[in-house]
């Protein structure tokens, strides 16, 4: 009789221990990934009003390489799992169909990934764009649960003292991550304006600066300059520094992508004589740039004789680009012997196929067919040793008739 109580009892015991892993498996399971509603905004918002929880939208594409890191390396980490499940109903949103775009419109959202934290009435707590890392998201994404650090009350704060710099630093570091960062630089102008002159030069007043200038036509630029030396007493000249150089890279890559010379011109000017910012090493990635956007090899081929020995120097592959450019368009004799003096440093930088293969190019358009013939030489034992196409070597070695 004893023994069958205790084969009973081992039995029970069995049981439950099956039962209570298949029940933590389950939980397990549950937590794997996130709980995301496909699709379907409006099911989703019903959801968290029935739930009391707030409502978390992730908007992206397939072809976003960032929704792709966002979803692969850090939507998949425990932690967040588990921060997304507890605390949100959470819905993802594919941006290239066609119900994306009322959703996109409605709250905004011009770049992916988006991720928007909202309330049973649709107001925006928090939000966050583009890549961060897994710590970064954990952060950010639970100020939403804050009250005091929600979106709608940093407004409210500001609005209501719009004197009062660190009710305004607030909202702005609020806003900086997010789909209105955009603008920051409007609200941090609307402080700004308000600033007594024998009050402007403090630590508090210079992070706001930062916010409002953007751009060489920000209108707080002229403060900036203005109290220079004040403000790099107290942040450094070093950072000071660094602000007008980012100012001057914005500005600069702006008027290139617009392929607008005239501007690009007239803000180099300004830049040199009103901002006092040594603008070469910074432009002349930019002048190269644009004289290649624009197929100006003239004055192309002045700006790489100029500054390419002072600017790139030391950058093998930098060089490598520029001769490529004169081996496609330039056809000086004297421009084509400078070029593959570059070349020469480049290869002593860094002996490799392309360096090679380039300067047997500008060699046989200088009609020097020995030297051409010694670099293609050396351009295909690189290209035999690492076994990659050799298509372009063997159309060269026809050129040259090289047996």
């Amino acid at each position: 009789m004893a023994i069958n109580i205790k084969l009973k009892m081992k039995a029970f015991i069995k049981i439950n221990l099956i039962v209570a892993l298949v029940f933590f498996s389950s939980i397990s399971f549950a937590q794997s990934k996130v709980d995301f509603i496909d699709d379907d905004y409006t099911k989703a918002l019903e959801k968290s009003k029935e739930v009391q929880k707030q409502l978390m939208v992730m908007v992206y594409a397939d072809w976003c390489p960032h929704c792709t890191f966002m979803k692969t390396k850090v939507l998949n980490d425990p932690a967040v799992i588990e921060t997304l499940n507890s605390n949100y109903v959470c819905v993802q949103i594919n941006a290239d169909k066609p119900e994306a775009k009322v959703i996109m419109d409605k709250f905004g959202v011009l770049s992916f990934p988006a991720f928007l934290f909202i309330d049973g009435n649709e107001r925006v707590l928090y939000n966050l764009v583009g890549e961060i890392n897994k710590e970064d998201f954990l952060v950010e994404s639970k100020k939403s649960l804050v009250p005091r650090l929600q979106l709608p009350f940093l407004k409210s704060q500001f609005e209501s003292d719009t004197l009062n710099g660190n009710k305004c630093l607030n909202y702005l570091n609020g806003l900086r991550r997010g789909i209105d960062k955009n603008k920051t630089a409007e609200i941090a102008s609307k402080y700004m304006s308000s600033v007594k002159e024998e009050q402007m030069v403090s630590l508090l007043n210079w992070r706001i600066l930062a916010y409002a200038v953007t751009d060489i036509k920000s209108k707080d630029l002229p403060t900036l300059l203005k109290y220079r030396k004040e403000f790099a007493q107290v942040i450094t000249e070093a950072r000071l520094q660094t602000k007008l150089h980012t100012v001057v890279n914005l500005t600069l890559k702006n008027d290139v992508a617009k392929l607008d010379s005239a501007n690009y011109s007239k803000n180099k000017e300004f830049i040199r004589n009103e901002m006092k910012v040594n603008v070469d090493s910074i432009a002349f990635k930019y002048d190269i740039q644009l004289y290649e956007n624009l197929k100006d090899w003239v004055k192309y081929n002045a700006v790489a004789k100029k500054m390419l020995s002072k600017m790139i120097w030391n950058e093998p592959a930098k060089i490598n680009d520029i001769v490529k450019n004169y081996v496609r368009h330039i056809s000086s004799t004297a421009d084509l012997k400078v070029a593959s003096t570059w070349m020469n440093h480049s290869l002593q930088l860094n002996n490799n196929y392309e360096a090679n293969f380039i300067q047997a190019k500008l060699y046989q358009k200088l009609k020097n067919i020995p030297e051409a013939i010694k670099y293609a030489r050396v351009a295909k034992k690189y290209v035999v040793e690492m076994k990659i196409d050799t298509k372009d070597i063997d159309k060269l070695y026809t050129q040259l008739a090289i047996k």
